[in-house]
């Protein structure tokens, strides 16, 4: 799959095939995720994959009741070596480095997934301490993310997007810039708005048109009308 063509049809999946996920597939997915970016190319991203039906069923009541977790084959367990990057970034790096780094991996491993025709989900709502627990995870690293993996069972809904012209400022916070379709060189957009602009403004005129002539005729036979009177 187009690098592009992954990015732009990747969606979210959560409802799954009770099909297992070959192990060669898994393995690339975890090859994918340990080429992300990471401070000081530390690497101080780890992985869990979970597959234990036990240990999955136990997670809605950690993830903010979402019981259709149970039905993904497999569930990989985003986590940071705090004491790793601590060691080397400080508190910053506990707190934003860490959070970058699996972040870049938890993407890399959803778009390697839909290449391979695999689904995942990115769950961001869990209690922490309790799915730590539960993964066994030690004091010196912390979950990050938690990432459904499996065959959908599903037909994704289409995705709404913001324009760019929303999303992009430059340089600096909220300054924008006319015409942004032009600037991206997408001007099938921008000729799409005019065609509709000029659409409205020709079915505007045609009514304006169609109004008067109607104004017109109306005054004609009112004046025919008034003429017959002064006959009669």
């Amino acid at each position: 799959m187009e690098t592009f063509d992954c990015i732009y049809t990747r969606r979210s999946i959560r409802k799954y095939q009770k099909t297992d996920v070959e192990f060669d597939k898994v393995t690339k997915i975890l090859e994918a995720a340990s080429k992300a970016p990471s401070a000081g190319n530390l690497q101080a991203y780890r992985f869990i994959i979970l597959q234990d039906r036990d240990v999955i069923n136990q997670l809605p009541d950690m993830c903010s009741d979402q019981f259709w977790i149970t039905e993904a084959p497999i569930v990989i367990v985003v986590c940071e070596d705090i004491e790793r990057i601590e060691a080397h970034y400080g508190l910053r790096g506990q707190r934003l480095y860490a959070i970058q780094d699996c972040a870049a991996a938890t993407q890399n491993i959803m778009l390697a997934a839909h290449d391979l025709g695999l689904s995942t989900c990115w769950i961001g709502s869990f209690e922490e301490d309790y799915v730590a627990d539960l993964c066994g995870v030690p004091t010196t690293a912390r979950v990050q993310a938690l990432i459904t993996l499996g065959y959908a069972a599903q037909e994704p809904d289409p995705k709404s997007e913001e324009p760019l012209d929303v999303l992009v400022y430059f340089n600096k916070y909220g300054a924008r810039v006319a015409n942004m379709n032009m600037v991206t060189h997408e001007f099938s957009k921008e000729i799409r708005k005019y065609t509709k602009r000029l659409d409205a403004k020709t079915e505007k005129g045609l009514k304006e048109s169609k109004e008067k002539a109607t104004s017109t005729l109306q005054k004609f036979k009112d004046a025919i009308n008034r003429a017959k009177k002064k006959k009669i």
